[in-house]
């Protein structure tokens, strides 16, 4: 099943707007990819988050890939650590590429 996210890329320079597509890539296609940087939280978190991490990054940016469930698990054991039982944080962490 392919998973995408659409978003609106709006230029600084004379405010032109264009849809964008990214879709969910497979493990066996990363070798074909390129990494532009990562992020955790929901899937629109993650990419401001990742968009952090390089120029131009949603021009760039054509696919995202979870995290293994080992390095999720991990990083919601240590924000949840010491949390009341009502307040668990689950957060995913999202690495986003671009074609190499």
């Amino acid at each position: 099943m392919e998973r995408s996210f659409e978003f609106t890329v709006i230029s600084a320079n004379d405010g032109t707007s264009q849809k964008k597509s990214i879709r969910l890539l497979r493990a066996d296609e990363l070798k074909d990819y390129k990494s532009l940087g990562s992020g955790t939280g929901s899937l629109m978190e993650a990419f401001a988050r990742g968009s952090r991490h390089c120029k131009d990054f949603s021009s760039r940016v054509v696919g995202y890939a979870l995290a293994s469930e080992e390095v999720t698990k991990q990083l919601n054991d240590a924000l949840n650590e010491g949390a009341s039982s009502g307040m668990k944080y689950r957060a995913s962490v999202y690495a986003f590429y671009e074609k190499a």
